[in-house]
């Protein structure tokens, strides 16, 4: 079997997060006197909190991060598991695969907001952003798995659905896959794979 570790993004691969994520960014920057489509902050995704308030150059206090939690308290609920995604991890464990998550959350998100999904429990290691300095697209946070994980990088993939994730995997050296049951796949450049549906990738995984 050559790949051995399949690392997964969260938001926009594991779990249709983005409506949820684009309204409480609008919220948010609302209550701090900024007026955003929710299209025009389609930039923020997949990106921490920090980089996404310097792509939008607003200015905020020290106070926004807690207040975007709080805010997205009011949205958690339209979060879902994209269809075939909890029988595609379910055929990989079952095949012995090391599961993975790296994602740009902090812990305390995970836990305010996803703790229905029991990440805990299906996935081996899990990296957030409190885990790294530097954050995807830097491979820091592949590598920090790859440590943890003592794995080898041919045995690992990285699946996402933005930019950010595919930059992150082919600078760390390893294998990448864009999904396409979110985005447009073909908008993202440099993907070793692209995944149409979840159970594309039980089938690399057999083939391989």
């Amino acid at each position: 079997m050559k790949y051995k570790n399949i690392i997964f993004d969260v938001d926009g691969t594991l779990i249709d997060t983005e409506t949820a994520v684009l309204k409480t960014w609008q919220l948010t920057l609302k209550q701090y006197g900024y007026d955003y489509s929710l299209t025009d902050l389609n930039v923020i995704l997949g990106i921490p909190t920090t980089k996404g308030l310097e792509k939008l150059k607003v200015t905020v206090d020290d106070n926004y991060e807690k207040q975007w939690i709080s805010n997205y308290e009011q949205f958690k609920h339209m979060m879902n598991y994209f269809d075939g995604i909890q029988s595609m991890l379910n055929s990989l464990k079952e095949r012995g695969i090391v599961l993975g998550i790296v994602t740009s959350r902090r812990q305390k998100e995970l836990d305010d907001f996803f703790s229905e999904f029991q990440f805990n429990k299906i996935f081996d290691i899990i990296i957030c952003a409190d885990d790294t300095i530097v954050h995807k697209p830097n491979p820091e946070p592949i590598y920090e798995y790859i440590h943890r994980a003592g794995s080898d990088k041919n045995s690992c993939i990285y699946i996402g659905d933005m930019q950010t994730d595919i930059d992150c995997a082919n600078k760390a050296g390893i294998k990448s896959g864009i999904v396409a049951w979110a985005n447009d796949a073909k908008i993202i450049q440099g993907a070793t794979y692209t995944f149409t549906f979840p159970i594309d990738v039980v089938n690399l995984i057999e083939e391989n």
